[in-house]
């Protein structure tokens, strides 16, 4: 879809000698030199002496044709002179030319200024007809005028020699001559085709050689073609035209057939078979020459028409088609036209003539696209239109052609206006205007068929299927210029770009389609640069710069008409571009205008002393702008878009139109609804983004942005919304029932299609290009590098489209969008709610398909997509209800609880309303959408379904007993009724089998179960001898028993007790522990006796949970007394129990034996509890003391023994418990002192070498929780040292923390070590609490953090420095002060060692927590609970204190 648009430099060459003025001169050959941007040539000039012709070769530069180096002449020679070649030897700097004479010349390689003439390297005496170098510059190949083809190196020497059609050598091949031939070498130079014309029998043929050994590889089909027309292979002025492509794919030569008016060209393979052909157009055109573009995707020919004039065609092919882009034609007093691509760059071709008229073409590719997106293709002398939202077809098909009477080189449509027919003008090579109107809109396909219907069709001889004549309308061929560009100037003008060598001449022409306008209705304005493009933006034309960025305006006032000068020149809107970088200035290669430019005139910063407009540009390093603001980098293709004012997508092509025309008149619009402008574009990504023109101006402020500023910002390109939804809902068609549909409805559902993707990105093929956007619409039209065309919807215009069409009520065209586009539909529901529910009764009808709103209620979700965090939450901002949308519920969301109940109640009251009035056309279809109502959401009413299911089986049933024919009749009348059947068949669609089942057992209906069981094609084993067990079933029983199948156990138990079977009612609330709902509902039921016997089920439930209390309390509520005191028993509560017990005056004896059995039971779990018991009931002070002692209790063992008389009990009992107990948290506390002060210098340790580690390898090696370096890397940085390095010993069982004699284990918060013997413990089998035991480990990538942790659980806890304390006074009393001193001097060191520790520790915890936040990652683990350990010396007691510091 894309055509060639050529910006061209253009330059004559200074052909003359000495004091010679050139005219005479002539250029025989030339190649160009890449590098140098030069063209190295022959030429011929007459001597003034002799009268001959002086051969000289010579470089020129391109751009000015000034002669760089002094010209190296030849001797005289006669007029009688021809170039077969000229190369240009790289590595040698030299130029090569050969003659027809036979004879190879060449700059001498050491060059002397003293020395003006060239060499004579080598000689052929027969002479020579075809000359080229290989493209690796080692070897070039020759055809003798004898038909030999001679392969030599550098320096001319021949390598192999052969007859040029391969035979041998005889006497017949020595009077075979040749008249003229052309050779073409491959690309990798291992082959080259030559074609050469036999001089006897005029027969051109074509042969492929391979370079080593010079043999024929294949020889051309001449006469016959395997693939195109049979043609001959043509030599127009002597010289066949042959060019091998430099892939090495296709050979092209040129050719004539039978029937054809001009030459063609026809295509080879290496093996000689024919690959196709097209034709050139027009009558007499011949091919001179022929020539591909480095990347092998343009041909270039040059061609000779009747009149003597010559051309440069540039063809290209797509979808199986040659088409012609381009054509620039040279007057026949130019001589013979010559051209050669760049090596390298396939966009850049070059051309001479014979005369010494030299161009340089640059070659642009962009789309020719009208305001209503009507594309344009170029092909010869045809020019393509496709309206693409009519029928968007690739080329070569179209919707009609129009046919002009010369290859076109540029067209433009005229600018969209309200009741105005299409047109379109195309400016022709030969510098001539000509038209063409549509009959009704953008119709083109009427616009043909009518005119082939007309009697016109019947007199043109050129017509065939969907072709037009163009209607000439004016020349604006200029003298010594060459037309390029076409563009309007408002929609009356047209202005024309004609180069000439060092400026532009920009022509204003009038465009009326009644008279054609004369030389005094035209101005013109001047560019003093050549100019690459012609852009209208908003009535103004934009002359771009073809080396820069520069601008240059033309407008209304320009013109005649409006009183403008004849000759002036333009006015410079930009100077020196937008510079990149690295401060070059960069080329735009494509520009357009945005159709709503008034709106953005002023704030693109531009002037309002004359008309503006805003112009999108992309320049050669592929920076996308909108004004001077860029809006992205890397872009490849874009095109702009635009919606109405109110920015409904529109449906029809009129309704396109419509658009684009009322975006050009800003007359129609109004303050609060003007039309919205967008640019869709493609990166080399290949991803395709739609920017908001507003957004882009918004964040640019009419400032130049960097790539680094685009990428921050927020609201460009759309970044205003992230659709992680494709949510395209359960697609709801006709009524099918196979498996294969049901399994892929399901699939379709939204909870199963929610995938992440970006709303304002769509990725394309790779290659793919932007065609067209047409006004109005949400499609963007894309052509695949294959040439065929893809349309698709962006997000970033389905989403707007559809928000404001629900803000305009257009609830069928918002669902009609969101359906089509995957948009997710509850966001027409969630859009201004609660609005929906009141507009309910609008959606129905407006929509009116019961099919659609189906669809609607299946994808309902619970969730609002518009809320914060919601999918569309952004889109709601950007485009938010109208405040009378809104409504009183503006902020409400819709819950979990109400928003899809809610919708479904409205749209099913909506539907009987529809109904009702008579609007419906199929009564049997809404009757299946109201099921749906029912059937949606998540907690489907299906049981309401199913009763409305029944009342249309009793119908039937009805009319079947009264043998009445009218449901019968109505059935048949267009699908207007539904049966039973079909409804049960459609919610088992939507809802399964089972489920339906399930819900008809709830209905307790079996009949309706039994049915619905049928039609879902349930097995009966499964569900027959169900139904017949609940039908044997008393009623109360039947509903509980279906109850508790189906789970609803609240139900289940309700109906088990008024059915009065306690006990399966107990079992149930038993099974899902639902105690207090049964007895609330028992209650409730004034069902005494059934509570009570609950009561006891339930402290039955309790007590077999090891629950013994409550099971007490439970058993108090029913009134067991007995029973609860055996529970208080079993859970050793001995208050209550012995309080009880005496409650039930139980007598003395028994309540000593409950009093000893508890005591007897605690003995072992509270001790304290036990001692209690004895002393308070048992009356057994030395069992009491000795409890007493064992619990701690150091003062109430004491205060026993003298308040019962048993002073003994001091000596016997307590004074030996008090000396073990010393003991023992003697050496717990001296270990644990050790153990705080090892840890301490390991934290230490660790702390300084992760200080060290962050100086050195700057915090790259270590673990932001606080562990150790990397594997092989210490703390400094070089390798582990030894104290890091020590890892876990599987064997040994030995770390860093295990205590070196016993192998103590690390304990926290306890008065004694625990220690481990030499057997090892038992592995555990419980994984959830090995995944719970410490890691501290040394080594281990947390060690810091860990071990900071576990030091401040090594505290001891106030309960235990409490008990040590009791000890302590009992020692003193006990006459042992000097040991009390002892243990109260160890525990005040290990207290004072672990509220050291507790300090580092605190430390290292809070610059780990610092790093940790700063590196962004969690602080969880750090805030385990610390020991309730608090350092302070109350406890301790002043008279040990006192002596301890006496004795120290």
């Amino acid at each position: 879809m894309r055509n060639c648009r050529v910006a061209s430099s253009r330059a004559r060459l200074r052909l003359g000698l000495g004091d010679g003025d050139g005219d005479d001169a002539r250029v025989l050959g030339g190649a160009f030199d890449d590098e140098r941007d030069a063209l190295e040539a022959a030429t011929a000039t007459r001597c003034a002496t002799t009268g001959g012709a002086v051969i000289s070769l010579r470089r020129f530069r391109v751009a000015d044709g000034v002669e760089l180096e002094p010209a190296r002449a030849c001797e005289t020679r006669g007029d009688d002179v021809a170039c077969v070649g000229v190369a240009c030897v790289r590595e040698t700097d030299e130029i090569v030319a050969a003659f027809a004479s036979g004879e190879f010349a060449a700059t001498p390689r050491a060059r002397d200024a003293n020395d003006d003439g060239c060499d004579v390297v080598g000689e052929i005496p027969c002479g020579v007809r075809a000359f080229a170098w290989c493209p690796d510059g080692e070897t070039c190949a020759v055809m003798s005028a004898e038909g030999r083809v001679v392969i030599m190196t550098r320096d001319f020497y021949p390598v192999s020699e052969t007859r040029g059609d391969g035979g041998a050598d005889d006497e017949d091949a020595a009077n075979e001559t040749t008249s003229g031939a052309t050779i073409s070498w491959r690309g990798d130079g291992r082959y080259f085709a030559c074609s050469s014309t036999n001089a006897k029998t005029g027969e051109t043929t074509m042969r492929v050689w391979e370079r080593e050994g010079a043999r024929v590889e294949s020889v051309g089909e001449t006469r016959t073609a395997s693939s195109g027309t049979p043609a001959t292979l043509a030599a127009g002025d002597g010289t066949p035209a042959l060019a091998w492509q430099p892939r090495g794919a296709l050979i092209a030569a040129a050719a004539r057939s039978e029937c054809d008016v001009s030459d063609r060209v026809v295509f080879y393979e290496r093996n000689g078979l024919r690959r196709g052909d097209f034709v050139l157009p027009g009558e007499g055109a011949e091919i001179t020459s022929l020539a591909w573009s480095a990347d092998s995707a343009c041909l270039a020919a040059a061609t000779r028409y009747r009149d003597g004039a010559h051309a440069v065609q540039i063809w290209t092919r797509s979808n199986m088609h040659w088409y012609l882009k381009h054509e620039t034609r040279y007057p026949a007093r130019e001589g013979v036209v010559r051209m050669e691509w760049d090596a390298e760059r396939g966009d850049v071709l070059r051309a001479y003539t014979e005369r010494g008229a030299i161009h340089r073409y640059d070659l642009f590719w962009e789309t020719t696209v009208s305001d209503r997106g009507t594309c344009a293709v170029i092909d010869g002398d045809c020019l393509m239109l496709t309206p693409m939202f009519r029928t968007p077809v690739p080329p070569p098909m179209c919707a009609a052609k129009v046919v002009f009477s010369a290859p076109v080189i540029a067209a433009a449509f005229q600018p969209a206006r309200a009741s105005r027919n299409e047109t379109v003008v195309a400016l022709l090579s030969t510098g001539e205007l000509a038209y063409a109107t549509s009959d009704s809109g953008t119709d083109w396909a009427l616009t043909a068929d009518n005119f082939a219907d007309s009697e016109r069709a019947a007199t043109w001889a050129r017509w065939c299927d969907n072709e037009i004549p163009a209607t000439p309308y004016s020349s604006v061929a200029v003298a010594d210029a060459a037309v390029e560009h076409l563009a309007w100037v408002r929609d009356d003008h047209l202005i024309v770009a004609a180069a000439r060598e060092h400026e532009t001449e920009l022509l204003l022409v009038p465009f009326d389609e009644t008279k054609t306008p004369g030389e005094d209705a035209m101005s013109r304005r001047i560019v003093p640069v050549a100019v690459g493009a012609l852009t209208s933006a908003n009535g103004v034309a934009f002359a771009v710069a073809r080396d820069s960025a520069d601008l240059y305006q033309v407008d209304v006032t320009d013109t005649i008409a409006a009183g403008g000068n004849a000759f002036d020149d333009a006015w410079l809107v930009r100077s020196h571009g937008v510079p990149s970088a690295g401060g070059e200035t960069l080329k735009i290669i494509s520009s357009r205008g945005l159709d709503v430019g008034d709106r953005y005139a002023s704030a693109l910063g531009t002037s309002a002393d004359r008309p503006s407009g805003a112009l999108v540009t992309l320049d050669d390093r592929g920076n996308l702008r909108i004004g001077n603001i860029l809006v992205a980098p890397r872009v490849t293709s874009f095109a702009t878009h635009v919606f109405g004012a109110d920015g409904c997508a529109v449906t029809t092509p009129e309704e396109s139109a419509e658009v684009a025309a009322a975006a050009r008149d800003s007359s129609r619009w109004l303050p609060d609804a003007v039309p919205s402008a967008r640019v869709c574009y493609i990166t080399r990504d290949n991803q395709l983004f739609v920017a908001e023109v507003d957004d882009v101006i918004a964040n640019g402020g009419g400032r130049a942005r960097v790539v680094g500023e685009v990428a921050a910002d927020d609201a460009h390109i759309g970044n205003w919304l992230a659709e992680r939804s494709a949510a395209d809902g359960a697609r709801m068609g006709e009524l099918a029932f196979s498996d294969l549909h049901m399994r892929m409805r399901r699939a379709m559902r939204p909870e199963a299609a929610k995938v992440a993707a970006d709303a304002t990105t769509r990725q394309v093929e790779d290659g793919a290009r932007i065609v067209a956007c047409a006004p109005g619409t949400t499609s963007v039209v894309l052509q695949m590098p294959r040439g065929n065309l893809e349309t698709v919807a962006p997000k970033a215009l389905v989403l707007p489209a559809t928000a404001c069409a629900l803000r305009a009520g257009r609830y069928g065209d918002a669902y009609a969008l969101a359906a089509r586009q995957r948009v997710d539909l509850n966001l027409i529901v969630d859009y201004g709610w609660p609005n929906f529910l009141n507009a309910a009764d609008a959606f129905v009808r407006d929509v009116d398909s019961a099919d659609a709103v189906m669809e609607l209620l299946e994808a309902l979700d619970d969730g609002d997509v518009t809320a914060p965090g919601g999918i569309y939450e952004d889109l709601v901002r950007l485009y938010p209800p109208r405040s009378s949308d809104a409504g009183a519920g503006a902020n409400e969301r819709p819950n979990k609880e109400s928003k899809v109940q809610a919708v479904c109640a409205a749209i099913r009251a909506a539907i009987e309303t529809h109904v009702g009035t008579g609007g419906a056309a199929s009564v049997g279809r809404w009757e299946l959408a109201a099921l749906t109502s029912y059937a949606s959401g998540e907690n489907p009413d299906l049981a309401s379904a199913l009763r409305r299911v029944a009342v249309l089986r009793e119908r039937e049933l009805e009319d079947a007993a009264s043998n009445a024919l009218v449901s019968s009749s109505s059935k048949n009348e267009g699908g207007r009724a539904v049966d039973a059947a079909a409804a049960l068949k459609h919610l088992l669609f939507l809802v399964g089998g089972k489920t339906l089942y399930s819900a008809a057992l709830g209905t307790c209906d079996l009949s309706l179960a039994y049915l619905v069981a049928q039609h879902a094609q349930m097995d009966p084993g499964e569900y027959m001898s169900e139904l017949q067990e609940f039908q044997a079933m008393r009623e109360h029983e039947r509903r509980a028993e279906i109850a508790k199948r189906l789970g609803r156990h609240e139900d289940a138990i309700t109906e088990y007790l008024l059915d009065d079977n306690v006990s399966a009612a107990g079992s149930v609330a038993a099974e899902r522990k639902m105690f207090p709902w049964a007895l609330a509902e028992a209650k409730r039921l004034n069902l005494a006796d059934a509570r009570r016997a609950l009561l006891l089920r339930h402290a039955e439930h309790l007590s077999s949970s090891m629950r013994s209390e409550d099971a007490a309390i439970a058993r108090l509520a029913a009134g067991d007394l007995t029973g609860a005191l055996d529970e208080y028993r079993a859970g050793l509560s001995w208050r209550q129990a012995l309080a009880l017990a005496n409650r039930l005056e139980m007598p003395t004896n028994a309540v000593r034996d409950i009093a000893e059995e508890l005591c007897e039971s605690l003995t072992l779990s509270d001790p304290l509890a036990a001692a209690r018991v004895a002393s308070g009931y048992l009356q057994d002070i030395d069992r009491a003391v000795e409890l007493f002692a064992n619990a701690g209790a150091w003062r109430e063992a004491c205060e026993t023994a003298y308040a019962k008389n048993r002073a003994d009990l001091m000596q016997t009992t307590i004074a030996p418990a008090c000396a073990g107990a010393a003991k023992e948290h003697f050496d717990a506390f001296k270990e644990n002192k050790l153990r705080s002060e090892k840890y301490v210098e390991r934290l230490r340790d660790l702390r300084k070498h992760r200080e060290r580690a962050e100086l050195a390898l700057d915090d790259g090696g270590w673990s932001e929780l606080g562990g150790r370096p990397r594997a092989g890397v210490g703390a400094d940085g070089l390798e582990d040292d030894d104290a890091m390095s020590e890892a876990p010993s599987l064997a040994s069982d030995m770390s860093a923390y295990t205590d070196r004699t016993g192998l103590t284990s690390v304990v926290s918060g306890t008065s004694a070590a625990s220690t481990i013997g030499g057997r090892k413990g038992k592995k555990r089998k419980d994984k959830k609490n090995k995944n719970n035991r410490s890691g501290l480990r040394a080594g281990s990538p947390t060690e810091e953090r860990d071990l900071a942790l576990h030091v401040i659980a090594l505290a001891p806890v106030n309960k235990t420095l409490e008990e040590i304390g009791e000890l302590l006074e009992l020692l003193v009393s006990l006459g042992h002060e000097d040991d009390a001193r002892a243990l109260q001097r160890v525990v005040s060191e290990a207290v004072d060692a672990a509220s050291r520790a507790k300090v580092d520790a605190e430390t290292s915890l809070g610059e780990l927590i610092e790093r940790a936040k700063k590196a962004g990652e969690s602080v969880e683990a750090f805030e385990k609970h610390a020991s309730a350990f608090d350092a302070t010396p109350e406890w301790k007691w002043s008279l040990l204190r006192a002596a301890t510091g006496s004795s120290e």
